[in-house]
């Protein structure tokens, strides 16, 4: 049973492995669309093979509770078994979110600090041959500049870091919500033209880009402001991790609830516009809104 304090910490791990399974499905989708956008149909039908996979391993994760709007919350057990989830879930996205800043932030960091040194080491050296030094005495100065050659480097790589984790922040965000939209749209492409579910490719690959880009914007602001906000990147933090984090929980929780809900009506909104259907919402389609803002709330707390 999932009762009781032990039985809500399994929760955790069973939402860990849906909100796996989703990334998954949404990295696969986004290369299964620049597949198609390209012309590569060998890759793109393998890999949105995959894509359904993983989406239906996402579908089969079982927290007890796994929606927001199926939660009593005068019950002290079935809130705590659901926020159990909701974090096991949300887990893997801001892992996700976090390995690309850091990843295009030390590519940036080493990039821009190896390339100043690199034009400083030769600027300096075309500078003392100009002035008649020997190779020998070239060599010599160098060395003695070589302490403020690093001083600068290491000025330089904390803008490259900068501007490398925005770079790394915004390929996750946009390539992880198109992804998403295509990994849903795509399936009715397979239809019969004249099932009246049927998607045009040609539309799912657009919608997939537009609304999947402006879910990413959402995704790429909220994350970024967070996360530099949490970790202070630049700065030299007086104050522990932890407290900063508790510090920005109110912003974090608003911030992402906020998007991921907003996040949702795009993705509704996309499926509806790909059918011709009238922009109505059902009682489910305002729960699910519901839901992903009270999962993206959880997901800005951790």
């Amino acid at each position: 049973g999932r009762e009781g304090l032990l039985g809500g910490l399994k929760e955790i791990p069973e939402g860990f492995e849906r909100g796996f399974s989703g990334l998954v499905s949404s990295g696969f989708g986004v290369a299964g669309l620049v597949a198609d956008i390209t012309g590569m149909n060998f890759l793109r039908d393998p890999l949105m093979d995959k894509a359904a996979e993983w989406r239906a391993d996402a579908a089969m994760g079982n927290p007890s509770i796994s929606r927001a709007s199926d939660v009593r919350w005068d019950n002290v057990d079935e809130v705590a078994r659901f926020l159990a989830g909701g974090f096991g879930e949300a887990a893997p996205s801001a892992a996700e979110a976090i390995g690309s800043f850091y990843l295009g932030g030390g590519i940036g960091y080493q990039t821009a600090k190896q390339a100043v040194k690199k034009r400083l080491k030769k600027a300096v050296s075309e500078k003392l041959k100009n002035r008649g030094l020997t190779k020998e005495g070239r060599r010599e100065a160098e060395e003695e500049l070589g302490e403020l050659f690093s001083a600068v480097g290491e000025l330089a790589g904390k803008q490259g870091f900068q501007r490398g984790s925005s770079v790394g922040i915004g390929l996750s965000s946009f390539g992880m919500n198109m992804g998403e939209v295509y990994s849903e749209l795509h399936p009715f492409t397979q239809l019969d033209p004249s099932d009246p579910e049927y998607v045009a490719p040609d539309v799912a690959r657009s919608l997939s880009v537009t609304y999947g880009g402006f879910a990413g914007s959402l995704d790429f602001a909220s994350a970024g402001t967070l996360l530099n906000k949490v970790l202070r990147i630049g700065d030299k933090p007086a104050e522990t991790y932890l407290r900063r984090l508790a510090q920005n929980l109110p912003t974090g929780l608003v911030i992402e609830g906020t998007t991921e809900a907003a996040q949702e009506f795009l993705m509704i909104a996309a499926e509806k516009y790909a059918k011709g259907r009238a922009l109505e919402w059902s009682e489910d389609e305002l729960n699910r809104m519901f839901d992903a803002g009270v999962l993206g709330a959880i997901g800005g707390a951790q």
